[in-house]
């Protein structure tokens, strides 16, 4: 059984003998062993290391056993103990309930029982693993699932494109503990990548932020961004050698993500969130959340772009037929040109 620091067991015990008795059958069953055979050294390896388990012998030359376990349990993620004695006094049995012990075993030790007792703790410690880890998974949803949530209101509130995106923003530093955020769509006649919203922008930076645009291709997240469509993100932004562009510079910071924004299966920009001075990196469970936020941001920038081609399309034909009223002595040929141009806007 493959075991890291945090599943290693620590065998305290004065009696040379005894501590290679325990230690040898626990290595047998598989577990990572250190031992100790006073209490100083158990309580230094104790606070330098993480074990899961203690098996502590009450009589210790040096330190007094209870002591040692009120100073074991005061540390931050605990290791279970074990207490392991010759001679059983209730006062020693009271201490080790009160310390909530995983057991209580006297010498000669029943290596068979000890067996079951050490499974069982690290059946528990495997659960409360699990449970710490689903429980922060949830977490990860909810606060996605928040996050959808107010975007999708947000989109759903307002027409005004560049308010939504600022709103987008805001809810993006929300979700990732991020400082400020920026959105950048592309101009199709300069290539480059030009603001268009931002949220909680430091004073100092918000002429540089609002003004400057990215070029795409002189970038080393372009391909990534581009045409792979993934994520790139950089937690040393200063010394990335992808990130060279002098806007990047002209602020410095400590982390960067940029999120493309796809719309009708079409890269048209991205979302830059900053943050100052942490170190930020992402998992790949992360970054696919991420993805159903974007593509939230996608739908609405889609039919934004609907809404704004059907308000043209509409002024052209009010134009068109306010000519053709106009002009009641129109040809015939005429008047047919200006119906199949009304008929084309109007489809």
């Amino acid at each position: 059984m493959e075991m890291g620091e945090q599943d290693a067991i620590l065998v305290i015990d004065h009696d040379p003998a005894a501590a290679l008795l325990l230690s040898d059958f626990l290595e047998r069953e598989g577990y990572a062993v250190a031992v100790a055979h006073t209490g100083a050294d158990g309580l230094r390896l104790i606070r330098q290391s993480a074990f899961a388990l203690v098996l502590l012998d009450l009589e210790l030359p040096d330190v007094e056993s209870t002591c040692l376990i009120r100073e074991t349990v005061r540390i931050e993620a605990p290791p279970e103990i074990i207490v392991v004695t010759a001679r059983a006094t209730l006062d020693s049995a009271i201490a080790a309930v009160e310390n909530r012990s995983a057991g209580y075993i006297l010498k000669p030790v029943d290596l068979a029982r000890l067996g079951g007792i050490v499974a069982r703790v690290y059946d528990r410690r495997r659960l409360a693993r699990d449970n710490a880890r689903l429980h922060a998974e949830l977490s990860e949803r909810l606060a996605e699932s928040e996050a959808l949530a107010a975007i999708s209101a947000t989109v759903s509130s307002t027409l005004d494109v560049r308010e939504a995106l600022r709103r987008i923003c805001r809810e993006l530093v929300r979700l990732l503990g991020a400082d400020t955020a920026a959105v950048y769509l592309q101009d199709l006649g300069s290539g480059r990548l030009a603001p268009t919203a931002a949220y909680h922008v430091p004073r100092e930076y918000l002429d540089t932020l609002s003004t400057t645009p990215l070029p795409l291709k002189e970038q080393g997240f372009f391909l990534p961004l581009w045409r792979e469509r993934r994520p790139v993100f950089s937690d040393d932004v200063t010394a990335d050698p992808r990130f060279t562009h002098p806007m990047f510079r002209s602020f410095p910071h400590q982390s960067g993500l940029l999120l493309p924004l796809i719309v009708e299966d079409e890269v048209i920009g991205g979302f830059y969130i900053v943050w100052w001075t942490a170190r930020r990196s992402f998992s790949d469970h992360e970054l696919r959340g991420l993805d159903h936020v974007c593509e939230q941001v996608g739908f609405f920038l889609r039919n934004a772009r609907r809404y704004e081609q059907a308000e043209r399309n509409q002024h052209r034909l009010e134009v068109l037929h306010d000519v053709s009223r106009r002009l009641p002595t129109t040809s015939t040929r005429s008047r047919r040109k200006v119906r199949g141009l009304a008929s084309t806007w109007s489809a």
